[in-house]
């Protein structure tokens, strides 16, 4: 077989493994799905009948939950995500295990091509790289719980190619790196941008002590600057909205872990351990597994489940740094000596910093996070422990360059032969999520109730909203049963609705009582002083054209900023327009790599 045909079956074979087994694990229990799926699919439901009727323009606000509320300016919304759109004509569930295949392999295919043609790895230690960090519990939890904020994790290597490989000009790498970053916020995915900002910031010292000429600051700091600037115009309608919205709801929250620091250390080792290493151990100490979380739950000082807390790698991730480590104690002076000028010794400080800066967030404490958290966005996060994410493609990354290293003097036959047998170390660990007698990712959420709903979409069926009240099933009971709902899922009002005090009560929303209908205005949640109202008041009766309109789930002609208006042109334009770019630059290149005349060599 040749050399093609062994990268092509090995990268085909593992993301087959891959993807099959991932998705087995969210299938656990169907038709019992992931708890925060509860969310997510209703409002992609939701989304889906508002494009029957306005097509592709926002959806600012809903009637279907709590008796009107936003939409689009929530920054959890993801009308724009491709989960959503996949959702809006396929049926959810099929939708949601497309989009968790997408996303798996892009991640998979992206570190592939990040570690063999930008770093030059051999295509066996970049097919174990991009294995190491494909199957992390990180991704895998949160795909299996239904957190879809999180399913643009694996696209962590696209950045670093964008940065780092310089066969692409700095124009289409710009604008790809917009596009990139503009798909993140419109996904929810404001985490996991921190997360991954964290995770370059240790792998550009980390990737300069291994390879000084690929960090080119001529090149890294154009895209950056112009990358950001447009993705920030592609999200600018989206980002105002928010903001405008989050001005009267600030969610501000935050984690306090009652443990020392140290102890906080070991509750990252642990997260990192997770499933695929600690569950074989407990089975073979004869333990229930199923208790592992409450080991790492205590040395986090949270109250999280497995669902937040397992992070895990491949072991063969640990045992390759371990062995590295016990040859670095017997040889530490020559590694020393390979850190030979100060831009070396500037770098190697920098990623010390950079790792204990992660370590801070992840810990929700020392001298940085405290002063950091205070920040737009981060006063708004929860969930610290989820910062342990950000050591999965350093940890990976440093494994398979140690991994690479080794395996230079080996002859093809040794090659291969542990590239395989590492290859299968990597994929069986995954096996462990089967082995819990108990459900471990709170799968209680029956998908039978969106399919159905899926169904009267595509029927025509109307989904007029006509009453308010309380219908078993949250969200989705909201859909089934035509009735705006009060027992409301919706986190930016609090986990427990402590900032939601709706005047609505259960009943006709065409009831009548001191000039208002029973009906939620929501534009007071958003923009009141234009559309002279305020949070939770009720539609007056002088409104009812409007909400007539809003209850069949049309969009008025609701008064929004000009500023805002102007910024939803500026954001499509500017959408557009960097697609277009894109699609005339390549096609462009193309054409001339086809006109270039060919040379011959005798």
């Amino acid at each position: 077989m040749s050399e093609k045909k062994r990268i092509f079956f090995s990268i085909l074979l593992n993301l087959i493994a891959l993807n099959g087994i991932v998705l087995a694990i969210i299938n656990l229990r169907y038709p019992l799905i992931g708890h925060d799926y509860t969310y997510s699919i209703p409002s992609f439901l939701d989304s889906a009948i508002h494009y029957r009727f306005n097509g592709l323009a926002i959806q600012w606000f809903t009637p279907t939950f709590g008796g009107g509320i936003p939409a689009f300016p929530n920054p959890n919304h993801m009308q724009y995500s491709i989960p959503s759109m996949l959702a809006s004509f396929l049926p959810p569930w099929t939708a949601m295990m497309i989009s968790v295949v997408l996303y798996i392999s892009a991640g998979f295919l992206a570190a592939y091509y990040f570690l063999h043609s930008t770093i030059k790895l051999h295509w066996t230690s970049s097919v174990l790289g991009a294995l190491f960090f494909s199957a992390n519990g990180f991704v895998i939890t949160r795909m299996a719980t239904g957190q879809l904020g999180y399913f643009t994790f694996p696209l962590l290597p696209l950045f670093l190619i964008l940065l780092l490989d310089k066969r692409l000009s700095v124009g289409i790498t710009a604008a790809l790196f917009g596009l990139l970053l503009a798909k993140y916020i419109y996904s929810g995915g404001y985490f996991i941008i921190i997360i991954h900002v964290l995770s370059i910031l240790m792998l550009l010292p980390l990737l300069y002590l291994l390879k000084p000429d690929l960090l080119d600051w001529k090149r890294l700091l154009p895209i950056i600057v112009l990358g950001g600037v447009i993705g920030m115009i592609i999200s600018a309608s989206k980002l105002a909205a928010t903001f405008s919205f989050m001005r009267y709801f600030p969610r501000l929250i935050a984690d306090h872990y009652p443990v020392s620091f140290f102890v906080g250390l070991l509750g990252i080792l642990l997260q990192l351990l997770g499933t695929q290493t600690l569950v074989p151990v407990f089975m073979v100490a004869g333990l229930d597994p199923s208790t592992y979380p409450n080991l790492s739950r205590a040395a986090s000082g949270t109250h999280y489940g497995m669902w937040e807390l397992d992070t895990s790698i491949t072991p063969a991730v640990f045992i390759i740094i371990l062995v590295f480590m016990i040859q670095f104690v017997y040889n530490a002076k020559q590694y020393f000596l390979l850190i030979r000028n100060n831009r070396q010794r500037i770098a190697l400080l920098m990623l010390v910093f950079f790792t204990w800066l992660a370590i801070e967030f992840a810990l929700a404490k020392g001298f940085l996070y405290p002063e950091l958290r205070k920040l737009p966005i981060l006063s708004s996060l929860r969930g610290n422990v989820r910062f342990a994410g950000t050591f999965v493609f350093p940890l990976a990354f440093l494994a398979v360059v140690i991994y690479n290293h080794w395996a230079k003097p080996w002859v093809q036959k040794k090659l291969i032969r542990t590239y395989l047998a590492v290859n299968l170390l990597a994929v069986l660990p995954l096996f462990s999520y089967f082995l819990f007698d108990q459900d471990m990712f709170r799968m209680f959420y029956d998908i039978a109730g969106p399919q159905r709903i899926y169904e009267e979409i595509r029927a025509g069926n109307s989904f007029e909203i006509s009453e308010i009240g309380t219908p078993k099933g949250e969200n989705t009971g909201a859909l089934l049963y035509r009735t705006s709902n009060l027992n409301l899922y919706e986190p930016v009002f609090g986990f427990r609705l402590e900032n939601f005090h709706p005047e609505v009560e259960p009943g006709s929303i065409w009831s009548t009582s001191d000039g208002y209908y029973n009906m939620t205005n929501p534009t007071g949640y958003l923009y009141p002083d234009l559309n002279n109202s305020q949070a939770f008041e009720l539609f007056r009766i002088e409104d009812k054209a409007t909400l007539e309109l809003f209850a069949k789930h049309i969009q008025p002609d609701w008064k929004i900023p000009t500023y805002q208006r102007a910024l939803n042109w500026t954001s499509g334009i500017g959408f557009v327009a960097t697609v277009l770019w894109i699609f005339i630059h390549i096609t462009l290149q193309g054409y001339k790599n086809r006109k270039m005349p060919r040379t011959y060599s005798r």
